[in-house]
């Protein structure tokens, strides 16, 4: 899919303030304050309101791993090269009194990060 056969689409996104909220419209090239009739708390109300064929959504790629899409009315229509994309750390505080469980939950993320996501070496020496 290409960012400009979004033109055209009633957009659904999150309700203001939610990062996910502003990298759609800055995705599609719409104002960051746009006019949408609506506007939803969750990914899971975005999911059910195309269903029901009020307008498409953005999802990123771990909301659909996370709860895949069984609904037949849904379609997934990646975006063509290149895509949108955005980073998420794990970010914690020095001297944390459970580096060896963060460390360990970092290290699963990276084994088991499904189709899709990209991981990014650690940028800290004691890669957590």
């Amino acid at each position: 899919m290409l960012e400009t056969d979004l033109a055209d689409a009633s957009l659904l996104l999150l309700e203001d303030g939610h990062c996910l909220r502003d990298q759609a419209l800055a995705v599609c090239g719409f104002p960051p304050h746009g006019s949408e009739d609506f506007r939803a708390s969750s990914l899971e109300t975005l999911r059910q309101m195309v269903a029901a064929g009020v307008g498409c959504t953005l999802l990123p790629i771990l909301a659909i791993h996370a709860a895949p899409l069984s609904e037949p009315l849904i379609e997934l229509r990646p975006f063509v090269a290149p895509e949108p994309s955005r980073a998420i750390g794990l970010a914690v505080r020095r001297g944390f009194p459970r580096m060896e469980m963060a460390q360990a939950f970092a290290a699963f993320i990276r084994r088991y990060a499904p189709d899709g996501v990209t991981v990014i070496p650690s940028s800290n020496q004691s890669d957590a």
